[in-house]
């Protein structure tokens, strides 16, 4: 998909999110998972310029469809665009898949293999 920006284009640094994972010792089963958007350069947070929102699926093993795992919403000037999820079962994917859309840059996209 074309209008899906990806980490070769310009302002991967600000824009492409990240998808980190680790498994949370105390709890078996459940893993922290977190979508960052401006990982490796902070993305501007303006009235005029900032993350609005990012989402995470994961690709299930069984039928190869995407699963909505979660999303959050941002306005402007309130926040630090991460996501922070605890995934139950995330050995159900074979994939993760992070989208972030900038109000002026568009969507952004990442994915990582599990």
């Amino acid at each position: 998909m074309d209008f899906i920006k990806t980490a070769d284009k310009e302002g991967k640094e600000k824009h492409a999110p990240v998808i980190l994972v680790t498994p949370r010792a105390e709890k078996a089963g459940v893993h922290s998972v977190k979508v960052v958007v401006g990982y490796e350069t902070p993305h501007p947070n303006t009235d005029k310029h900032y993350i609005q929102s990012a989402e995470l699926y994961g690709k299930r093993k069984d039928n190869g469809e995407l699963e909505l795992i979660g999303k959050a919403l941002w306005a402007p000037l309130n926040a630090n665009p991460t996501l922070k999820l605890e995934v139950l079962g995330l050995d159900r994917f074979s994939s993760l898949h992070a989208l972030s859309y900038c109000n002026i840059h568009g969507i952004w996209g990442n994915s990582l293999e599990l």
